[in-house]
C-alpha cells in the first residue's frame, strides 16, 4: 500500500470513533512511520489490532491497562498516563494516551517498540507525550 491508501484505510478505521477521541496531529505522521517502515503489507493486520485497542478504550475506559499488555505508566508525573500495546510476529508499537478531565481519549504519541525495551527508556517519549498534552490543553482543544 502507498501512503495514500494507508491514510484511507486510517480514516476509515477511526470514522466510526468520530468525536470519541482526540489524536495530535503529529499522531498520525508516528503512525504513518510504523506503517510504511515497520507493518508494510501488513497494514490489515495493524488496523485490525488498532481497532481492537480503541475498542478497548471506549469499552473499559480508565481500566484499559486491564486489557492486552497495556499499561499504565506509573513514572510519569501527573498519573493517569497509558501505554498501549499492539503487537504480534510483525508489529511491534506502542500508542502512548490519556484521558482529559473530560474523559475523553487523548492519544498524543506512538512508536515502534524494540524486543526488550525497559520502563526507563520510554523517558523521551514520556517527555514529548506530556508536552504534547499541555499544549493540546494551551490552545483549547481540552481542558
Amino acid at each position: 500500500m502507498n501512503k495514500q491508501q494507508i491514510l484511507k484505510l486510517l480514516l476509515e478505521k477511526i470514522q466510526p470513533y468520530d468525536n470519541t477521541f482526540i489524536f495530535h496531529e503529529l499522531f498520525f505522521k508516528e503512525l504513518m512511520t510504523i506503517l510504511s517502515k515497520n507493518a508494510q503489507g501488513h497494514e490489515s493486520r495493524f488496523f485490525k489490532l488498532f481497532v481492537k485497542q480503541l475498542e478497548f478504550v471506549v469499552s473499559l475506559g480508565t481500566n484499559v491497562n486491564q486489557a492486552d499488555h497495556n499499561e499504565i505508566l506509573k513514572h510519569v508525573p501527573g498519573g493517569n498516563w497509558y501505554s498501549l500495546h499492539i503487537s504480534d510476529s510483525i508489529i511491534n508499537a506502542r500508542l502512548l494516551m490519556r484521558f482529559s478531565k473530560a474523559g475523553q481519549p487523548v492519544f498524543l504519541l506512538c512508536f515502534n517498540e524494540k524486543q526488550g525495551k525497559s520502563v526507563s527508556e520510554y523517558g523521551a517519549y514520556t517527555e514529548t507525550m506530556v508536552a504534547r498534552y499541555k499544549e493540546l490543553i494551551s490552545e483549547g482543544v481540552i481542558s
